[in-house]
């Protein structure tokens, strides 16, 4: 297989469509850095389909992260850059209960995705540990890896991205942004003022760019995208690849 050399310096500069250009004003870039002699960052967050991770087959998402510039100095902006294998992707072990137990966990995974929120949570952590203001975020899934970062779009949207870091944090965060997907009552307040309490103040999610993006998640079909993942306020820019003249029985992309 040859190597990749990376070359690719995200720029931050896209042509916006009518809905984008009607959301603009929060898309520009805010506050100077909270460290004075530091320059904005890229931070890129890619989360890879069922089944997938690095192989001889990759996916667009390995591809595109294997091609990121991850050395550059001034004045292009520094990147720092997130992957995840997909569902059903856990490291194989020894131990024979344990393996079977394993095998078994995965299946149910590239099954229905029942383990989603896992992947949703880590990256959402590591973009916490990493943020600071001035850095713009950039999200990349492929099937749904695709589904898990439009989740953490509309999850950085609805209740923030929180500025400690700690597991139980994160989880709040998550436990919010559900509460606000299935429309309970008060969730929008509760997730406004969580936002208020431990959040930047202007973190936002830059640009989202997913590959056949698939939502089958757990036995029951919900609906997969309300507006906190699907209109155009969740992210600066999202721009949605499909591929042509497929035939598919399962795990039929969605809009």
């Amino acid at each position: 297989m040859p190597s990749i050399v990376p070359t690719t310096v995200l720029d931050g500069d896209v042509v916006g469509s009518p809905v984008e250009r009607r959301s603009s004003t929060r898309c520009i870039k805010s506050t100077a850095p909270r460290h004075p002699n530091a320059e904005p960052r890229n931070l890129v967050v890619c989360i890879d389909g069922t089944s997938n991770k690095f192989g001889r087959n990759n996916t667009n998402i390995l591809k595109l992260f294997a091609k990121l510039d991850l050395d550059s100095e001034a004045p292009l902006p520094r990147q720092l850059a997130y992957y995840s294998s997909g569902v059903g992707t856990h490291p194989k072990t020894l131990h024979v209960v344990s393996h079977i137990r394993r095998s078994l966990s995965d299946l149910l995974d590239e099954a229905v995705a029942w383990n989603v929120e896992e992947i949703v949570q880590d990256a959402y952590g590591w973009l916490a540990k990493e943020y600071r203001e001035g850095d713009q975020i950039y999200l990349f899934g492929f099937s749904r890896g695709a589904y898990q970062v439009r989740i953490l779009a509309g999850m950085i949207y609805e209740v923030g991205l929180i500025k400690t870091m700690t597991e139980k944090q994160i989880a709040t965060a998550y436990e919010h942004y559900m509460a606000v997907r299935w429309r309970k009552l008060h969730a929008k307040d509760i997730a406004s003022a969580f936002k208020r309490m431990f959040c930047w103040e202007d973190a936002h999610v830059h640009f989202v760019g997913v590959w056949d993006t698939v939502s089958s998640v757990g036995l029951v079909k919900e609906d997969a995208f309300l507006s906190s993942s699907s209109s155009g306020e969740h992210a600066c820019h999202f721009r949605h690849a499909l591929a042509l003249d497929e035939r598919r029985v399962k795990f039929l992309p969605e809009y």
